[in-house]
């Protein structure tokens, strides 16, 4: 019996031990006796010859007769394998120089054209002088040993690949499972270096097979496309192993008799293994490998791994079958609550069309001189609408939470406006009950938010609307603070009104809930409010509670968590209370020609009004086509876009216009939906007012783009590239000064209008004056501190255009950005005289 690898270490350090006690030995007979003691074989290499020696049959351990192999080191080397030829090259130059004895492994081919592994010992022979004159070595044939090296290391690749793609397996959602499957006939397939891999199906009904799944080798040819629902005649045998749970294997399909079924329809392989793929039902399909370059053997081991592989597979298919069922009876619910949204929202946009008429209409009518018995019943009439209204929008909203459709957008806003704009939705009910609203924000809460400013809004105006509904004397207060920085924001929103019971407070924020009957009998509505409010909050990432006392009023709190505007500091002065006890507005008045774009005719009646009331003209478009024809006639400031209009709709139409003219475009629209917005946004609608048309927000809306100088609202009142007004902004979405904005700040009081516009005139240079010298000498800090100085003095006054330039040097001078510092500096002084100009010709 040949010795272990072991002992063949063992010997050959023995002969190196013998080597070293006496170099001088020229012993031939020596030598041989140490060859074959040791079962290996010695050789000697002279190195000025350049000759080799061997003692042992290294013919015939290559398969050649003796004698064949040629004794120098260039035949030798001509017989290494390639990869190792580098190596035992440098080896050979290293034996010329070095003293030292030399170890290394090589491959060196047999004459049948496979490798055999060789591990190579070698000690020099010294002259005189200390230099190697000949090399005594000792070569060992360790294939077999390295093979199973391999052999071991290979399964064990194989069972750790095996696992991970396990792995994946479970992980893997179940709609990516095919793609999965792929990656995995890939892997394993190069891995053990299989020409194709493949899946199949059975169908046991029709008897039939078909090919699933397939990867192929480079310059391997496919062939899943000839594998499409065969017989089961084609390959009986294999079905039938298959059924039994064992593999089916050949390894050479040239041996099979000519006269088997199989083998002509295996023609180009070499050898193929096939292993069933099993459920609970039995087995429904196989995975199979095939070599097509050369036949291939593959062990017991392996096939082992091979099972382990396509109960992997099993597994998968039977996970996908299970998360499909779950997945179905989901798709069915969700498909019943989208049909239930879809159809809330159709009819809300059915029910909101002729609300627009009933509500504009009496909204008209109630401007018009009315006996005390018609303004009654005109009034009536419109509460009943809005409530109406209400309903519709509760019901839709909930609706969309519930089935998911809900979704939050994010989108800079200022909060100080957000509370303008739910202070002045509460206006009428506060005048009519003498009631005060006020609102305080603490001094370390971040007032430029990213966010939903649309949903908070909504959450605000719902509950400081229930405050003022459920008060009848006294105040409501909103109180902002700062929860956890950077903006986590409490919001407190208390009143002096009825108050709650206490058993009643663990079920305000239910679906469907009112205190009691008599509540909702007096007061009205669905009782899903705060229902709404609760989720939306959640939604938020905040949550939502509720402090009272009956007869004493409540406190209604919620957490939300927003992001963050970059360029913020934090502001050291106290922010004021501010306190309203307002009276009943008049509508904004304004300067200008707007176009509206709308079928109805009922909403063109009440469009038109309103636009007069304010002061506007206007023209009617009756759809999409006709709004880019009169565009060509006329020039317009703004356009009031209906959506759903024949011929072309307002989608349509504002892509074409925005292509060619600059002017805003605002979205009159009964649907509500969040994808409704997203899409008017993407056309390049750049706001929206909601139908039924309430006059005070298209007031609201209206005065963000426009202003009593319409011909200095800094648009383009004309087809693009035929010049502009002499009081454009340079940004050309942002007025130069927004008066409605102002009068609404000051509460219409005319003379505080007048002192704040005399006090930019007069202390604005001053400012101007200030940045411009701490930029020349590179201040960066008093560029900073002046330019939020006067951004503040610019929103105080309306006028976004500067205040946004201010905001800008602020940004660049906290940042210590003298460039653009420098860049901003000409727009902030020319944006100013602009201003100048505006504020000195606007009568207040």
């Amino acid at each position: 019996m040949k010795p272990s690898y072991e002992e063949l270490e063992k010997r050959v350090a023995a002969l190196e031990n013998q080597i070293r006690q006496n170099q001088s030995t020229e012993n031939e007979d020596r030598l041989k006796i140490a060859g074959k003691a040791a079962y290996d074989l010695i050789y000697e290499w002279t190195v000025a010859r350049d000759d080799l020696e061997w003692f042992g049959d290294i013919d015939g351990l290559l398969g050649y007769a003796q004698g064949q192999i040629s004794r120098s080191i260039a035949a030798w080397l001509d017989l290494i394998h390639p990869d190792d030829r580098n190596q035992l090259e440098n080896a050979v130059e290293l034996h010329r120089n070095t003293t030292k004895p030399i170890k290394y492994k090589y491959r060196i081919k047999h004459r049948d054209g496979t490798y055999r592994h060789l591990q190579d010992h070698a000690l020099p022979l010294l002259d005189n002088q200390g230099h190697p004159y000949k090399w005594i070595g000792v070569c060992t044939d360790i294939t077999r040993e390295t093979q199973n090296e391999e052999a071991i290391a290979y399964r064990s690749q194989l069972q750790t690949l095996l696992m991970q793609m396990s792995m994946k397996f479970l992980t893997t959602p179940s709609d990516r499972l095919d793609n999965l499957i792929n990656d995995t006939l890939m892997q394993v397939g190069q891995f053990t270096r299989a020409d194709r891999m493949y899946i199949f199906r059975y169908d046991f009904e029709n008897l039939t097979m078909t090919n699933t799944h397939e990867w192929c080798a480079p310059k391997i040819s496919p062939q899943m496309q000839n594998f499409q629902n065969i017989s089961f005649d084609m390959a009986w045998d294999q079905v039938c192993t298959h059924q039994k749970g064992r593999s089916f294997y050949i390894s050479s399909v040239e041996e099979l008799p000519d006269d088997a079924f199989l083998k002509p329809h295996l023609q180009g392989i070499k050898s193929l293994l096939t292993l069933p793929l099993k459920d609970q039902e039995g087995c429904y399909g196989f995975i199979g490998l095939d070599a097509v370059s050369e036949s291939r053997q593959w062990p017991d081991s392996e096939i082992t791994l091979f099972f382990l592989l396509a109960e992997l597979m099993a597994n998968a298919r039977q996970k996908k079958h299970q998360e499909d069922k779950l997945r179905l009876a989901a798709n069915q619910a969700n498909a019943a609550n989208q049909a239930k949204t879809e159809f809330l929202a159709n009819m809300s946009h059915e029910i909101r069309t002729p609300m627009n008429g009933v509500i504009g209409m009496t909204g008209l009518l109630l401007g018009t001189d009315l006996t005390q018995e018609q303004r009654r019943f005109v009034e009536v009439i419109q509460g009943s609408g809005e409530l109406l209204l209400n309903i519709i929008n509760d019901i839709l909203d909930f609706s969309k939470i519930e089935a998911g459709q809900m979704k939050l957008e994010l989108w800079d806003f200022d909060l100080h406006r957000i509370l303008d704009d739910v202070a002045s939705n509460m206006a009428v009910p506060i005048h009519k009950k003498g009631l005060t609203l006020q609102y305080r924000i603490d001094s370390d809460v971040p007032l430029l938010l990213t966010g939903d400013p649309t949903r908070l809004r909504q959450i605000l105006n719902n509950l400081v609307g229930n405050a003022v509904k459920f008060t009848h004397e006294g105040e409501v207060e909103v109180h902002v603070s700062l929860k956890q920085p950077p903006a986590q924001l409490y919001f407190l929103v208390r009143d002096t009104g009825i108050g709650i019971a206490e058993d009643k407070l663990a079920h305000v924020f239910d679906k469907f809930s009112q205190t009691d009957l008599t509540t909702t009998r007096e007061f009205g509505g669905t009782g899903l409010g705060l229902a709404i409010v609760k989720q939306l909050v959640e939604m938020m990432g905040g949550d939502a509670g509720v402090n009272s006392t009956l007869g004493r009023g409540s406190e209604f709190w919620f957490t939300a968590v927003f992001n963050k505007q970059q360029g913020q500091k934090p502001e050291t002065a106290a922010r004021s209370t501010k306190k309203r006890s307002f009276q009943a507005l008049a509508l904004p008045r304004f300067k200008g020609r707007v176009l509206v774009a709308e079928d109805n005719e009922v909403n063109q009646e009440v469009a038109l009004e309103i636009l007069k009331k304010m002061g506007l003209d206007s023209d009617i478009a009756e759809n999409g086509q006709e709004a880019v024809k009169a565009l060509e006639r006329q020039s317009y400031d703004l356009i009031l876009m209906d959506i759903h209009m024949p011929k072309m709709d307002g989608l349509a139409a504002t892509k074409k216009i925005k292509k060619k003219y600059r002017l805003p475009i605002i979205c009159m629209t009964a649907g509500v939906m969040t994808q409704d917005r997203k899409e008017c946004r993407l056309a390049g609608m750049d706001d929206f007012v909601a139908k039924p048309v309430d006059p005070a927000e298209l007031g609201r809306v209206l005065a963000r783009w426009l202003s009593e100088t319409a011909g200095n609202a800094g648009f383009l009142r004309n087809p693009a590239g035929n010049g502009s007004t002499q009081a454009d902004s340079p940004d050309k979405n942002i007025l130069v000064f927004d008066k409605a904005d102002l009068m609404t700040r000051v509460m219409n009081n005319r003379g505080l209008a007048s002192k704040i516009r005399n006090l930019m005139l007069e202390k604005g240079p001053e400012k101007i004056t200030a940045i411009g010298h701490a930029v020349d000498i590179k201040d960066c800090p008093t560029a900073y501190q002046e330019s939020h100085a006067l951004k503040g003095m610019a929103l105080n006054t309306a006028c976004p255009a500067l205040a946004g330039l201010a905001g800008k040097m602020e940004t660049a001078a906290g940042k210590a950005d003298h460039s653009s510092l420098e860049q901003l500096l000409p727009e902030l002084k020319n944006q100013f005289h602009l201003l100048a100009d505006v504020l000195k010709k606007t009568a207040l």
